[in-house]
């Protein structure tokens, strides 16, 4: 009896085949179901997840690129804060051609120059965006800023003394000092001295003659003493020293009645192309001749390279180097004094000859020396300061 209870109950409470079958497919379309659901939530939680990596590779592109501005800026108030007078418009104009090929958009830049002469600049810019573009963020801003220092002025010559210590030669020879101040269109003559031969034959036909020394005074080129201090100030940008020469004996308008010869021992020039009095004729009247200049003039300067090195400083054997242009400081050193040797003759003599054997020289001292604003130091090199 009870077995046959338990067989019945059994039956009783046991799902009929069709009932499992439908419960197994139920549970499978439920399966299928939970998957579709994940990968939907999984999608949509992984956007954010891949918009906050995009923007931090469009972020980190910022790095570069801010250094890439920062760089330009720094370029042009280096090259501005030198520009003596134009620092803004100077450094605009780097700036300008630093980012003109770069990947930049709206770069822009603003500079001031401070009372203490340093110079100051903000930049600007945007860069494309990848990601973030979606976003509709399609640029991201850079900015960048500094300040540059020009170097600080040296001392240079404010007064210089010439004192001429020889001068020989067939040739007519002036040495003249130019300075140039900021802003000027032309250079300044300050000091002008002249060498004219009268005798050809003098220390054994080497030559020997005058010599003579003008100054700037109050814009009048005036007569004094060779050794007259010259009045350079504080306030040039450039010196430099040029020799004219005559090959003919004469100077500037001026001509030679004789060519030169080795034995002109009362050597003397007149007036070209003036009637010049002679003597008289058979009758008693006066004889006139005129004659014309033969040569014209050869200039060596130390402001032109391809002739600076006719000047010889020091030692009368070194000359100065080809293709180049000495500065302030070779020319006339402050605290000592130096020797100058121009040769009259042009470069290629060979040597030993002419130009083993200078023809005018000159014992070059600084008597004084004020700081130049127009001399930075350390050779002009500016520095970022922030």
């Amino acid at each position: 009896m009870f077995r046959f209870f338990l067989r019945a109950t059994w039956r009783a409470r046991s799902p009929s085949p069709n009932t499992s079958r439908a419960f197994v497919a139920r549970a499978s379309r439920f399966r299928r179901d939970a998957r579709g659901n994940v990968a939907v939530m999984f999608v949509l939680a992984a956007l954010p997840v891949m918009f906050v990596v995009g923007a931090a590779v469009d972020y980190n592109r910022t790095g570069p690129a801010t250094a890439n501005l920062q760089a330009a800026l720094d370029s042009a108030l280096l090259a501005g804060v030198m520009a003596n007078g134009t620092q803004v418009a100077s450094a605009q104009k780097q700036f300008a051609a630093a980012v003109a090929t770069s990947p930049f958009q709206n770069a822009s830049a603003s500079f001031t120059l401070n009372a203490d002469k340093t110079l100051s600049g903000t930049a600007s810019a945007a860069i494309k965006t990848s990601v973030m573009a979606i976003a509709h963020y399609p640029t991201m801003p850079i900015n960048a800023a500094g300040t540059a220092q020009p170097g600080q002025p040296r001392q240079t010559p404010s007064v210089v003394s010439f004192t001429l210590t020889g001068a020989y030669g067939w040739y007519w020879k002036e040495v003249d000092l130019y300075v140039h101040h900021p802003g000027d269109e032309s250079d300044t003559l300050e000091a002008s001295y002249t060498y004219q031969p009268t005798d050809t034959s003098g220390e054994d036909g080497r030559g020997t003659g005058t010599t003579s020394a003008q100054f700037n005074v109050n814009g009048v080129m005036t007569p004094n003493a060779i050794s007259t201090p010259v009045m350079l100030g504080d306030s040039y940008d450039k010196v430099y020293l040029k020799m004219t020469v005559y090959s003919d004996g004469c100077g500037p308008g001026m001509a030679a009645p004789v060519p030169l010869g080795s034995n002109e021992t009362n050597f003397t020039c007149v007036q070209a192309g003036v009637p010049i009095e002679t003597g008289v004729n058979r009758r008693g009247r006066p004889r006139y001749a005129t004659y014309e200049k033969t040569a014209g003039p050869a200039y060596y300067s130390t402001d032109d390279p391809s002739t600076a090195h006719n000047l010889f400083i020091g030692d009368p054997e070194v000359d100065l180097p080809d293709d180049a242009k000495p500065d302030i400081f070779a020319l006339i050193p402050c605290g000592a004094t130096v020797q100058h040797s121009w040769e009259d003759t042009p470069w290629g003599y060979p040597r030993p000859g002419s130009w083993s054997t200078q023809d005018i020289f000159f014992n070059v001292s600084a008597t004084s020396c004020q700081t130049n604003a127009n001399y930075p130091a350390t050779s002009g090199v500016p520095r970022l300061i922030r």
